[in-house]
This record gives structure tokens, sequence and C-alpha cells, in this order.
């Protein structure tokens, strides 16, 4: 199998990795099972992390750390983890707060009753992060001794 292929599977398998931790630490952290959490974005771990770190680090392994693809794979993966740790999780506070004055309008007022609430869970924080780096590279690592 070519390494380009290997690199792709492994992104998908990190994904599968990482959205099914997600649904056991919903379940940890509410009590309540949610099959919504496997197709959502934000929660524990950073799965957009864990992707863009496994595409890094297998271009890494195995072209070399000294190559144009391993570059552009770390600059991607730069921006997408500082979006997901910046840029969405500030969307997700805002959407928390924007709830909070939607529901409190509904109360005082009719108007706002088919008003539907905000998307909150976009953005990760930093421990959300990092683990989904942990998970990128252990995939990363096994993915590349089964297949060097």
């Amino acid at each position: 199998m070519s390494h380009p292929i290997i690199i792709i599977l492994a992104c998908f398998v990190t994904i599968f990795i990482g959205q099914t931790f997600k649904f056991f630490t919903h379940y940890f952290k509410t009590g309540k099972f949610s099959t919504r959490i496997l197709v959502r974005s934000g929660g524990m771990p950073s799965t957009h992390t864990s992707c863009v770190t496994t595409l890094a680090a297998l271009i890494g392994l195995f072209e070399g750390p000294n190559t144009f693809y391993f570059a552009i794979s770390v600059a991607l993966a730069l921006i997408v983890t500082y979006d997901a740790m910046g840029v969405r999780l500030e969307a997700s506070k805002h959407a928390v707060i924007l709830n909070r004055i939607v529901r409190d309008m509904r109360s005082l007022n009719t108007e706002y009753e088919n008003d539907k609430e905000l998307k909150e869970l976009l953005g990760h924080t930093p421990n959300e992060v990092i683990c989904g780096f942990i998970l990128g590279i252990v995939v990363s690592i096994i993915t590349f001794l089964i297949f060097r």
C-alpha cells in the first residue's frame, strides 16, 4: 500500500477513535448517551487536532521532515489547531451568552419563541487540543511501525 493511502486511512482512523472517545467522555460528563456527539464538533479530544497531527507526523515520518509536504502539513496543523482553540472556542462562548439572552427574552416576549438556539459546542479547550495532539501522535507512531 502506498504512503499517501496509508496516511489518509490513518487520518480516518484517528477521527473515528477521537469521535468514539467523545461519545464516552460525554457520557461520563453528563450521564447520558448521545449518538449526536459522534458527528458534532467540539468536545474531548479535538479530532481536528488529532487528524492534522496524524497527517503532519506521518508525512514527516514517511517523507522526511526536510520536505515541502511536511512544511505545508505543519502549517496546516498550526492553523487548524489555532482555529479550534481560538476562534471557534470564542464563538462557543458567544453562543452560550446569546442563547441565555434569547431564553430570557422568550420568558418576557413570545417574539423569540421560534428562534432556534445556536450551537454551543464548537471550539476546544487547551486540554482537548493537547489530548487530540497526543492521539494523533500515538496513531502516527503505530501506523508508521506497522507500514514502514
